[in-house]
This record gives structure tokens, C-alpha cells and sequence, in this order.
């Protein structure tokens, strides 16, 4: 058959007076055609069928399909073999070789009996339905009738726009018909994601920085008052003292009168503690009140320096 079918003579005699580029391509052609022959006959048919094929891209030549469906058939690719008998048919009829129009259409009679055939049934009509055979898509319009394919185990996958998707292994013998009924597509279902739990705020009530600042300075405050009404007081009873004359003639204290001034000192030493107490008290208080709310709070404490004072700014919210 390789005698019958070689291709390097005609080729030559198609293309003479071709233009360079056409004379390029079929140099190309028939340098794989010979390296394809000698793959084929050292049974490397895979090696050989891709060789053949790309012969056939660079120059049409039927001699090039006849022999690609020969390597088809031995490795068991009944459809594609077949495929490939049809077109080196038709191109031997283009080109007038009646030879290899009688081998190819041996060839088909020959495998047509023995191919595997796919018919698809969908049950569903959904819009924008696609099927595919392992990698190869099937349109709407093959459903419904019988398909030569190539026979062994393939994955037949079935979707559609908001449809869940469908794929089922398939095993489809040698020569075999098989009708795979595709079942109406459900419905997706979207993913509702759960929203993420968020604690609830612990209130746990004033802190103890707030609270001790706030009786400090609250106990201070009212020390000062205390203090500083009792000094007032102390110093109106004394300028009440000095000038009766009864008990301060003239300034000079009787010894009665030198023991209520005397009182009266001791009173405003208490006066005075409380006062300062009292100050130092609302101080401190006033201190833990300001780390309390630097806790929760945006707070900047910036030194302030200048030609004749210095001293700190708080700026912040609280």
C-alpha cells in the first residue's frame, strides 16, 4: 500500500512552477511523509500519525490521510481513522488520483461495520446546554443521533448557566451503539455563608484607675472647703478678738483672751492641714482620673517650652 500511496512524485509534479513559499511547504511535507513511513513500519504508529498529519497540513495529499487512518486504526481509533479515510477521499477526488479514491473508499467499507457509535438523549431543555466527550464538545444539534467516535473509557460532562454540572464515566467498547440519556440538570443551589458571630460587649463598669480618682479628688475638694471655710472662720473670730476690750485692750491680751487666741491658732494649723491635705488629695485623685481615661481615649501629652514659660498640653477625647 505505502508503494501505491507514496506521495513524493506527485507532490513534485502538483507544485511545479508553484511559488517558493508553496515549494517550501511541500519539501516540508514530504520530508515528514518519509519519516512517518519509517515510524509506521517500525510500529510506532502514534509518533507516525502525528507526523502524518502535519504532512498533511503543510501540503493537502490523500496519500498522507490514507496512511494517518491506517496509524489511527492500529492504535484503535476507529472514528478518527474514519475521519481521516473521508478526507483523503474527497482530496484524491480534487486532485483527480482515482487510485486513492478506490483505496479510501475500500478502507471505509472496510471499518465502517466495526465503528463505535454515541447517541445522546437530553431529558431537560435548558438553555445553553453544553456536552462534552473528554475534551471534545458536543453541540445541540448531534443529540439525538448516533456519532462515530473513538472507542475506550471517557468522561461525558453535561452544564448549563445556573444549573448544577453532570459528568458520568463512560465505557464504550469496540463497535458498540450506546444511547446515554442525560438527565434534566438541577437547580444550584447558591452558598449562603453563615454570618460570624460577634461577642457581645462585656460591660465591665468603671475601671478602678476611674473609681479611686474619682473619691480622691472628691474627698480633696471637699477637704479644701472644709478647710478654707474654717480658716475664714478662724480669721473673723480673731480680728473679733484683737479688738474687744474687754479681753484685748489695746491689742495686749488679757489671759483670757491670750488662751481663745491661742484656740484660735490651733484652729487654723487644722485649717491650713486640711487645706493642703485636701489639695494633695484632689491632686492625686486628679492624676489616676487622667490614666483612667488615656485607657479608652486618643490622648497626646506634648511638652510646651517657650522664651518666658514652660509646662504640658493635653489634647485628646474622651
Amino acid at each position: 500500500m505505502l508503494v501505491v500511496l507514496a506521495p513524493a512524485p506527485s507532490l513534485a509534479e502538483e507544485q511545479s512552477g508553484a511559488d517558493p513559499a508553496a515549494n517550501e511547504r511541500v519539501a516540508i511535507a514530504e520530508s515528514l511523509f518519509a519519516a512517518a513511513r519509517s515510524l509506521s513500519e517500525a510500529g510506532r504508529y502514534e509518533e507516525a500519525a502525528a507526523k502524518f498529519e502535519e504532512s498533511n497540513k503543510q501540503a493537502a495529499s490523500a496519500s498522507a490521510l490514507l496512511n494517518l487512518g491506517l496509524c489511527f486504526e492500529k492504535l484503535g481509533r476507529s472514528a478518527s481513522a474514519w475521519a481521516a479515510y473521508k478526507a483523503a477521499v474527497r482530496v484524491a477526488k480534487q486532485k483527480e488520483e482515482p487510485a486513492k479514491v478506490a483505496k479510501g473508499e475500500e478502507l471505509l467499507r472496510a471499518i465502517e461495520p466495526t465503528l463505535s457509535k454515541l447517541t445522546l438523549q437530553p431529558v431537560g431543555n435548558e438553555p445553553g446546554l453544553e456536552v462534552w466527550r473528554g475534551e471534545t464538545v458536543l453541540g445541540t444539534g448531534s443529540f439525538g443521533t448516533p456519532i462515530a467516535v473513538d472507542p475506550g473509557e471517557f468522561e461525558l460532562r453535561a452544564s448549563a448557566p445556573g444549573k448544577r454540572a453532570f459528568s458520568k464515566k463512560v465505557v464504550l467498547a469496540p463497535g458498540q451503539a450506546l444511547t446515554i440519556e442525560l438527565p434534566a440538570l438541577e437547580d444550584e443551589v447558591p452558598l449562603v455563608v453563615p454570618p460570624t458571630p460577634v461577642a457581645p460587649a462585656v460591660d465591665n463598669g468603671p475601671s478602678a484607675f476611674l473609681v479611686a480618682g474619682a473619691v480622691m479628688a472628691g474627698v480633696g475638694v471637699s477637704a479644701v472647703a472644709v478647710g478654707a471655710t474654717l480658716g475664714g472662720l478662724v480669721l473673723s473670730d480673731r480680728d473679733g478678738l484683737l479688738e474687744d476690750p474687754a479681753l484685748c485692750p489695746n491689742q495686749r491680751c488679757s489671759d483670757e483672751g491670750y488662751a481663745r487666741l491661742t484656740d484660735l491658732r490651733a484652729t487654723a494649723t487644722a485649717s491650713t492641714a486640711a487645706v493642703v491635705g485636701g489639695a494633695l488629695l484632689a491632686a492625686g485623685g486628679g492624676a489616676l482620673l487622667v490614666v483612667a481615661l488615656l485607657e479608652d481615649s486618643s490622648v497626646v501629652v506634648a511638652p510646651q517650652v517657650g522664651p518666658t514659660a514652660f509646662g504640658l498640653s493635653v489634647a485628646g477625647a474622651f
